[in-house]
């Protein structure tokens, strides 16, 4: 609980929804998935901080929580995430991985199984976990990734980093992510424990993915050797839009016209539609397109993303 009343975000986003957009206090701990009363004391404490005053006063991105309001609007969205631009790549990936550490403990419920895919703004998020809150949770990875270069953006790396931050159990997927053809990816699931991984799958309520652009040649997945050139070249053609666990999709969020999709070990990102939460991450406006076949794809219902992106986003003409 004081973790909770010590987030300034949450505090704000709170005051936003009260006293700008008129939500009840059942409506915004429904919205949140806090307490009435959780929603009572973060506004009492917003007024000892002197955070309200006549409108909303916080830090220099009080600006943000309009944002994601907007957002969550627009796109029917569960919840949206908003940081401020940064000069620094890093430290914008830093911000986001810590906002999106703060939403996963504020979400987070005993018994809950989370998938955890792969990337550089993901691997921000174990460092700003580290209060092993949970005893029944479960991390699993929704991609493979044995040997390719940057281990530490591997799905299976960042299950076992959360686990030992947040407590909880973990499962690894022992494989690449990326096999020659179809038929390894069938003698690999054979496996009993890569089994359970894929069955666990089928469980999880929770899924927290990067949201990258397969098109992009500054993309960490191209740098990693995940897309040749004549994949980049194919995509292009077929006006690939984002990937989400390597699986590559258009503007509208189709899969079915990239042939690579079938020789990634891991998810097949459809099965994220029925999943309870789904955050996807994502900054600066080059992942705009990205962001819009997600959304088009119904494969993610919550957003964390950098400022620009966000504008960039609601100035889309759906």
């Amino acid at each position: 609980m004081k973790k909770i009343l010590g987030d300034t975000r949450l505090m704000l986003k709170c005051c936003v929804m009260y006293y700008e957009n008129e939500m009840g206090q059942n409506e915004i701990a429904q919205k949140l998935g806090i307490s009435r009363p959780t929603v009572s004391k973060l506004l009492k404490e917003a007024k000892e901080r002197g955070y309200l005053r006549i409108e909303i006063v916080g830090p220099q991105e009080q600006n943000c929580y309009k944002l994601e309001r907007e957002l969550e609007e627009k796109f029917g969205l569960k919840e949206a995430i908003v940081v401020e631009d940064k000069h620094d790549d890093i430290f914008q990936k830093e911000e986001l991985g810590a906002e999106v550490a703060k939403y996963l403990y504020r979400i987070i419920q005993e018994g809950d199984i989370i998938g955890v895919s792969m990337g550089t703004t993901l691997k921000m998020i174990p460092q700003y976990a580290k209060v092993k809150r949970f005893n029944k949770i479960e991390f699993i990875p929704l991609v493979g990734g044995i040997g390719e270069a940057d281990m530490t953006t591997h799905s299976n790396q960042l299950v076992v980093e959360l686990s030992k931050g947040m407590g909880g159990k973990f499962k690894l997927l022992h494989g690449p992510a990326i096999v020659s053809n179809e038929n390894i990816i069938n003698i690999l699931r054979q496996d009993k424990n890569i089994k359970d991984v894929f069955k666990a799958m089928d469980k999880m309520n929770i899924a927290v993915v990067g949201i990258g652009s397969p098109i992009d040649e500054n993309s960490n997945v191209i740098k990693n050797g995940y897309f040749n050139s004549k994949d980049i070249e194919t995509f292009k053609e077929r006006k690939a839009a984002g990937d989400i666990c390597l699986n590559v999709y258009d503007i509208d969020g189709n899969i079915q016209n990239y042939e690579y999709n079938k020789c990634v070990f891991g998810m097949n990102i459809e099965k994220l539609r029925d999943v309870d939460k789904v955050v996807g991450i994502a900054c600066g406006i080059e992942k705009l397109n990205a962001v819009i076949g997600a959304i088009n794809g119904n494969y993610v219902n919550v957003l964390a993303v950098s400022y620009s992106l966000a504008k960039a986003l609601l100035d889309y003409q759906l």
